[in-house]
């Protein structure tokens, strides 16, 4: 039962990419008859201009077929249209896995090295992330170490600092760089 429902599935994802090809197959007829349109309103100016009636009737019926094609097509678009409204909100919800097998092999192996790709450069992007934090901690440690071992031979301890307290060894060890990092 499982596989019946996986199989009405892929035949819906392969209806929808045969309504997607229908759909730029009757945009590109579109184009071809406006553009047909548009060279023979060119031909009907210049059949004004010359008085050539037997060509302009000609032209005339040509444009009458191009526009008859062009409602046919925009009928069709509707209905292909509508079908793809109602697919749509099922591929929606489909998850990236499933969705990659209404593609052709070939696109869906790009989909797929693209999606590996962009996760394997994350993971290296964490990674990297997580070693700058642990070198830019070591750093710091070590110059405070540096500026402590500074401070203490420039001015040994006297047992009091200058507001008469004794110094931890924890105050030396934070004095100049925050390890907040």
């Amino acid at each position: 039962m499982e596989q019946l429902l996986r199989l009405n599935e892929i035949v819906k994802g392969c209806t929808m990419i045969s309504n997607t090809k229908k759909l730029e197959e009757l945009l590109l007829k579109t184009i071809r008859c406006l553009k047909s349109l548009t060279e023979s309103s060119n031909i009907k100016k210049d059949c004004i201009v010359n008085n050539d009636l037997a060509q302009l009737e000609s032209v005339m019926i040509q444009e009458n077929f191009l526009v008859q094609e062009l409602k046919e097509s925009e009928d069709s678009r509707v209905l292909i249209l509508q079908e793809l409204s109602t697919e749509e909100n099922q591929m929606h919800q489909m998850k990236p896995k499933e969705f990659l097998k209404f593609f052709e092999k070939e696109p869906a192996s790009r989909l797929e090295k693209l999606f590996r790709a962009i996760k394997t450069m994350a993971n290296d992007i964490n990674r990297l992330n997580t070693q700058n934090k642990e070198l830019l901690n070591f750093a710091i440690e070590n110059f405070n170490d540096f500026f402590q071992t500074l401070f203490v031979s420039q001015n040994p301890p006297s047992g009091y600092d200058q507001l008469g307290k004794i110094p931890s060894t924890n105050d030396a060890n934070h004095m100049f760089l925050d390890s907040r990092a």
